[in-house]
């Protein structure tokens, strides 16, 4: 080799040696991107576990609250029913007494 190609073959090696280190630096800022993608979305996944919880714990609440209501719902249809037979109870004996009273003024007239 001569000289001239041997300095040819050293300027070839500097420049692919800079382009790999600017490979390396754009691999460096990817992996930094990456690493801040990765915090970002476990940052996500961890809130959105706390909204899944508290979201859990709501319906938990308002099945809860749908069996309460269902139980008083169950305990005034009985209530009306139970006054309901009350009412019925009374027309029946306010219209034997009806009866009676009529029967009474047909015979005392």
């Amino acid at each position: 080799h001569t000289k001239a190609t041997l300095l040819e073959d050293l300027d070839f090696c500097k420049g692919r040696e800079t382009t790999l280190e600017n490979h390396v630096s754009l691999l460096k800022l990817e992996i930094e991107r990456l690493k801040a993608l990765i915090q970002r979305l476990t940052e996500d996944k961890e809130q959105l576990e706390h909204t899944v919880e508290t979201q859990e714990g709501t319906i938990a609440d308002l099945r809860a609250a749908l069996e309460a209501a269902r139980v008083e719902n169950g305990r005034l249809l009985g209530m009306v029913e139970t006054e309901k037979k009350r009412a019925d109870s009374a027309e029946a004996r306010e219209a034997e007494a009806n009866a009676r009273i009529a029967r009474h003024r047909r015979d005392a007239g």
